[in-house]
Formats: structure tokens, C-alpha cells, sequence
């Protein structure tokens, strides 16, 4: 057995696990579920029911979660806060105020007929109207919603389902210290977890803030270590420092140095999922008859935890900016893509004589597919104008709405381009794959068709 097949999951564990394992909740886990809107939460909740005697959080997960809890409750909020541009800037005001004000004069260019101006001020009217109508709607609107959440906190089914499982004691403070002795010598040489919460990769935690997962991974070995079962860890922390990543990209693999020093330690089996994977298994394994009306709501809300999950792997990335999010228009998820895991493959597809030379168009096109298997299409273009300069850009998508983009102006070499040389004419600049420049490949697609 090589390295690799030691630490894959077979089906045959992955059934033992589900049949005889702990389930255990990493504070993230808790977190997110404050992101879901009150009817997926209750549907959630009841199908946790369906295994809540199987569950156990760490004493340090309770501590967390209690402690962070209004914090929690704070980012439900900021979904309703009202957006500070869009339908509440007064754009639209400002700008035809100024443009009725500039045209209303005769004495100078621009200006508009008194009749044309009449006609435009009515219909500018009727369109402050209907602005005031919208921005009124959506105010009482998102009050409506501030005010249904508070009641829905004074009454938190995420602070009951937590309070009524079985829960471990935390470290005393001299088992914390100790923990944290260990915890430097891991965090220097980049043993799992908790390292990503230390400098240089964060600055913000001091303390013992720090050691936080480690204490929570301490916990779990202890717990499994006296009770002699195997654990399924639900984490939604989808950082380096418990998943296996890809390159940049996270996988759904734990970090081998976990896998080993549980089974090391314990003697037992150990796997772990994001809170998304979690409920799909749960939707394999527990799917008959008497629960089965629970699980069609559920599609909404794993298309709420992978797109959170998605979020969170766009911001994993140490800059943000290379990072693309893409919106599925058949399903709403998400797909997020790295600049640099592009095959980045730039075609002329065509040119126009200008003043200053030739403006050449270049288009690479790149096919995503979303977790459900839609594809989406996202054309990038970039115009040359004149030889070797970048003048514009442009994206296109099919299949999609862009959420966030990266700008891929470096992505295409100009300057190297400029200095390649087209085979049929001599002409220096961009060439394709056949080192023809656009119009020579123009004219050859021509001959081709009147043949």
C-alpha cells in the first residue's frame, strides 16, 4: 500500500465509520448554521435529531460557541443592513439633475429643444416616483426581517440543539498551558492544526486564542483514546491546517499528520467533512421511508453551504483579487477559480487599421462546470492599441452571472507578442497557432470555404 491509498477513505471504512462512529461538530460548523434562513434551519435541525444521540462536541467548541455567539447572531444581521450603494445612492438623481441643468440653457452646447426638454423632465418625474416606491418597499422590508430575527434569537433553535448534546470538559488551565508548550514546536514546524491562526499567517489572535484548535484536537483524541470509538469530525475551518489541499485549492481530504496521529493515538478510524459533504452523506445513509419528506427541502439548503463554502475558499487565497466567482444561473452556486489555475491561451480573433497602427482583439475562453454539472462558459478579451500597449478589456459569460473578477491584463505577454512574425506575410505582431496574423488567417478561412 503507498502513501496515497493509506490515507483515502474505502467504502468499506467509510460504511464502518457511519455505522459506529462519534459525530463531532467543530465550532465552524455551529457558525454557519446562523447563515440559513429560519425554515432550512428548522429542516436542518430536525435531521440532526436523526443522529443527535450520536453526537459530542468538544468542551472547548461549547466555550467558543458561546463566546462568539452574539458575534454570530451580529452577521445574520448584516445581510439586512442596507447596501451603501446600488438602489440607495441617489445616482440616477444626481446625474439627470445635472444633465437637465446643462442642457436647459440655449446659450451653449449641449443644450435641448423646449419641447424634447419638457418630455424628458415628465418622464424623469415618474421615475423619482417609482425610485421612492422601491426604496421604501425594500427599507420596510429589511426592517421587517431586523425585526423577525430578533425574535428569532430571543428564541435561538441553534442555541437549544447545542445546549441538549452531550458535551466534553475543557483543559484546565494547566493542561492548556502544557498544550500550548507542544502547540509552539507544531506551529513552527507546520504540524496540524491551528497553525493558520498563528503568525505570520494571522496576527489578530494572541493567547492562548491561538491554540484553539488544538485544544478542540486534543479534546477529540482524548475522548475517542478513553472511549475506544472512531470519530467523523464536521469542520467547516477549510483551511490548510486540517484539509489537504491541491496546489492552492482545498481538498476534501483531512491533513495526513491528523489521520495518522489519530489512529496512533487511539487506535481508531478518523475522516472528516465540510458541513456540505456532511449533509449529502447524511441524505445517502438516512434516506427511507418514515424521514424521507425531510430531505427534499434540503436542496436549498446545501445550495446556502456550498456557496458559504465557496465563499470562504475564495478568501483562503492570499489575494483575493486572483480570484474569480462565477454564479450558476441553472442552480445559484457558486464556482470560484484561481487566475494562476488557468491555462491561459490567448487567440487574435481580429484586427482593425486605426490611426496609430493596428487594434488587435484577443479572446481566451474558459469552460467551468458547477458542483450539480452545468456548464458555464466566460469569454475574456483584450484589445491591443497600437503595437504592444494594452488598451481595454472585456468579459463575457454564458451560463452565468459574474460575482467577482480578477483583472488578466498580465496574463497576455504584448510586448513578447509584438515580436512574433507572421509566416505567409512577414508582418510583425500577433500570430495564432499557425503563426498567421489575423488577416492571413482571415483570407486562408476564405479560401478554404470558396474551395
Amino acid at each position: 500500500m503507498n502513501k496515497t491509498e493509506y490515507y483515502k477513505l474505502t467504502i468499506k471504512d467509510e460504511e464502518y465509520l457511519w455505522d459506529n462512529a462519534v459525530i463531532v461538530f467543530d465550532t465552524s460548523t455551529l457558525g454557519n448554521l446562523y447563515c440559513l434562513a429560519e425554515e432550512p434551519k428548522k429542516t436542518l435541525l430536525e435531521i440532526f435529531e436523526i443522529v443527535k444521540k450520536r453526537i459530542w462536541l468538544p468542551g472547548h467548541v461549547v466555550y467558543e460557541y458561546r463566546k462568539n455567539r452574539e458575534a454570530l447572531v451580529e452577521n445574520s444581521f448584516e445581510a439586512y443592513n442596507l447596501p451603501k450603494n446600488g438602489v440607495f445612492v441617489n445616482r440616477y438623481e444626481t446625474e439627470m439633475k445635472e444633465f437637465l441643468s446643462e442642457n436647459r440653457s440655449d446659450n451653449y452646447h449641449p443644450y435641448l429643444e423646449p419641447q424634447a426638454l419638457k418630455k424628458i423632465e415628465e418622464a424623469d418625474k415618474i421615475i423619482r416616483d417609482n425610485l421612492k416606491v422601491i426604496k421604501d418597499e425594500i427599507r420596510n422590508q429589511y426592517k421587517k426581517r431586523h425585526d423577525s430575527l430578533r425574535q428569532e434569537i430571543a428564541n435561538d433553535s441553534i442555541q437549544k440543539f447545542v445546549d441538549s448534546i452531550a458535551a466534553g470538559e475543557p483543559f484546565n488551565y494547566k493542561s492548556q498551558l502544557a498544550i500550548l508548550q507542544e502547540g509552539e514546536m507544531r506551529y513552527r514546524n507546520l504540524v496540524p492544526p491551528g497553525y493558520k491562526d498563528a503568525p505570520p499567517f494571522d496576527n489578530k489572535k494572541v493567547g492562548l486564542q491561538r491554540y484553539g484548535d488544538l485544544f478542540i484536537w486534543k479534546e477529540i483524541l482524548r475522548y475517542a483514546k478513553e472511549k475506544q470509538v472512531p470519530v467523523l469530525f464536521v469542520c467547516n475551518d477549510l483551511k490548510n491546517d486540517w484539509y489537504q489541499f491541491d496546489g492552492n485549492k482545498p481538498t476534501d481530504i483531512p491533513r495526513h499528520e491528523l489521520i495518522k496521529e489519530f489512529q496512533d493515538e487511539t487506535g481508531q478510524l478518523f475522516w472528516m467533512y465540510s458541513l456540505k459533504d456532511f449533509i449529502g452523506k447524511l441524505e445517502d445513509k438516512y434516506k427511507d421511508t418514515e424521514i424521507l419528506p425531510l430531505f427534499p427541502k434540503l436542496e436549498v439548503v446545501k445550495r446556502v453551504l456550498i456557496n458559504n463554502e465557496n465563499k470562504q475558499r475564495g478568501r483562503l487565497y492570499k489575494n483575493p483579487s486572483d480570484v474569480l466567482v462565477v454564479k450558476c444561473n441553472e442552480c445559484d452556486d457558486l464556482i470560484v477559480v484561481r487566475k494562476d489555475e488557468i491555462d491561459w491561451d490567448w487567440e487574435a480573433v481580429s484586427s482593425d487599421e486605426r490611426e496609430m497602427g493596428e487594434e488587435v482583439e484577443y479572446e481566451h475562453v474558459e469552460y467551468l462546470e458547477c458542483d450539480k454539472g452545468h456548464e458555464v462558459i466566460v469569454s475574456f478579451r483584450i484589445w491591443e492599441y497600437p503595437v504592444g500597449m494594452f488598451n481595454d478589456k472585456d468579459t463575457d459569460c454564458e451560463g452565468g452571472e459574474i460575482e467577482h473578477e480578477f483583472d488578466f491584463e498580465d496574463t497576455l505577454p504584448l510586448g513578447d507578442i509584438a515580436d512574433e512574425e507572421c509566416v505567409r506575410c512577414g508582418q510583425r505582431g500577433p500570430t495564432d497557432d499557425m503563426d498567421l496574423c489575423p488577416n492571413c488567417r482571415r483570407e486562408f478561412e476564405e479560401s478554404l470555404r470558396e474551395d
